[in-house]
């Protein structure tokens, strides 16, 4: 039987998913139907709705990444439960801040927006 302290933890776990599945279907919505076109770009403008969003959040994601690395740098000759926090939250950091970056850049793709030089993802 587990204890039901990680029993919460999960029913909150899942709770989120869910609330963030349902903010995320909105935030389409919003964009897709809601959101009017602007006159001069047209329905490209609707880009900068997921790419600047993506790129604020993969800065944020690389900066708490980095300050979780200088966290176990100093504390490298001590190990215990920060280190091992800290190193956990650099990794998964590190990876959402990729995935962030990827999403990004790849929608671009989406609005058929290229620089001459931008290779297709």
């Amino acid at each position: 039987m587990k204890p039901p302290a990680i029993r919460t933890v999960r029913d909150l776990q899942a709770g989120l998913v869910v609330l963030a599945a349902a903010v995320v279907v909105a935030a389409l919505y919003a964009v897709f139907f809601v959101a009017p076109r602007e006159a001069t770009l047209g329905i490209s403008q609707k880009i900068f709705y997921f790419h600047v969003a993506s790129a604020i959040q993969m800065m944020l994601m690389f900066g708490v990444c980095g300050l979780c690395g200088l966290v176990y740098l100093v504390r490298a000759g001590s190990p215990g439960r920060l280190s091992a926090f800290v190193d956990s939250l650099a990794v998964a950091t590190a990876e959402v801040g990729v995935t962030l970056g990827e999403i990004s850049d790849c929608f671009r793709e989406v609005f058929g927006i290229y620089r001459e030089t931008q290779a297709v993802c």
